[in-house]
């Protein structure tokens, strides 16, 4: 099999597609997305520049009214519109990258310390659950809105637990995690990729490439299958065919027994 290269529909996974020894695919996945933790040093790092330009805007201002040159100003005024910009520039350089890799009898992810593999049979399905702190984030936003309104201020939150997830998946009685995402589209796009890679690896177990299973290759005929119906026949039938002439005689039986009890109503 060939080792093409695709992408999801939002660019944060990319996928090598390999084959194993028994020519099964094999994705190797590599996903990645802001984690809370780096979403908000790359929120201190821009506010750390805006700042910054701030001063330097300052500085401008005070040489410009000396007589200075006006041009690190310039500069300064044209850093403080781009602040937008380069924040969004520090999200996308801090991004978490994650290993890993799906094959028909394994599945595995790359940490710190290695890469971690758990057999098929082990792996339940993959979920991506709120994150554990997003809770505790939202206490805190409570009390700080509340603060502010004793004061007669207004509180404008920034959600980042709350706006996170924890891509993970069921391992027996536990559950384990994979990485954490910022972001619901982004998660939504990182497990779709990895279920449906899944699913094409789970397809691929005990069944040639290419085959069509026919109803005979699905139902193999063992012990307390059904048998399929056939056309009925009189011999299957628990009466006895006219041919036997058993259903004359029934009717003429029949009609004899009318006819003496009707004699016997006349009578009484």
């Amino acid at each position: 099999m060939s080792a093409p290269v695709q992408y999801s529909q939002s660019g944060h996974v990319k996928t090598l597609i390999q084959s194993d020894e028994k020519d099964r695919p094999v994705f190797h996945l590599e996903a990645r997305a802001l984690t809370p933790v780096r979403v908000k040093i790359a929120d201190g790092l821009a506010a750390c520049s805006t700042l910054g330009t701030c001063a330097l805007i300052a500085l401008g201002v005070d040489a410009a009214l000396s007589g200075a040159s006006i041009e690190p100003f310039v500069a300064a005024l044209a850093a403080l519109f781009t602040a937008p910009l380069q924040r969004k520039a520090a999200r996308h350089v801090l991004r978490a990258r994650r290993e890993m890799e799906i094959a028909p009898e394994y599945f595995a992810f790359k940490t710190l310390s290695g890469w971690k593999h758990y057999p098929r049979n082990q792996v339940g399905g993959f979920s991506m659950p709120t994150h554990r702190r997003a809770k505790h984030e939202a206490r805190q936003i409570e009390y700080k809105q509340r603060q502010a309104q004793l004061h007669g201020q207004v509180h404008k939150p920034s959600y980042v637990y709350i706006d996170s997830f924890e891509l993970s998946f069921d391992l027996l009685q536990s559950r384990v995690k994979v990485m954490d995402v910022y972001g619901e589209d982004v998660a939504q796009d990182i497990l779709g990729e990895i279920r449906s890679r899944r699913a094409i690896a789970e397809g691929a177990r005990g069944f040639r490439r290419g085959k069509t299973l026919s109803p005979e290759d699905d139902h193999t005929g063992e012990s307390g299958t059904l048998p399929l119906p056939g056309p009925v026949s009189r011999d299957r039938c628990a009466l006895p065919g006219p041919e036997a002439g058993a259903l004359p005689q029934i009717e003429h039986r029949m009609i004899t027994e009318l006819i003496e009890d009707e004699g016997d109503n006349t009578h009484e």
